[in-house]
């Protein structure tokens, strides 16, 4: 939903009339969670704008590996 500042989580009013729209009925667990989703969604959006801001996903241990491996490549091409 668009508020003065931009954007804002769905609010319960605005999933009801979804509902309504488009004739389908969710339970109230899965409309409870539609609306943390959105919560969680805008909250990270606004936490992103931030220099310092984490991934908010965590990195594997396959994707460090990698990493390492592609690193080590690189410093070796450049001092040899």
């Amino acid at each position: 939903m668009a508020s003065g500042m931009g954007g804002s989580p769905l609010t319960f009013s605005e999933i009801e009339a979804w509902q309504r729209t488009v004739g389908i009925c969710l339970s109230p667990f899965e409309a409870q969670l539609l609306r943390r989703l959105s919560v969680e969604y805008f909250g990270e959006s606004h936490a992103a704008t931030k220099i310092d801001c984490p991934a908010p996903y965590g990195v594997s241990l396959q994707f460090i590996k990698s990493s390492q491996k592609e690193i080590s490549r690189k410093l070796d091409q450049f001092l040899g």
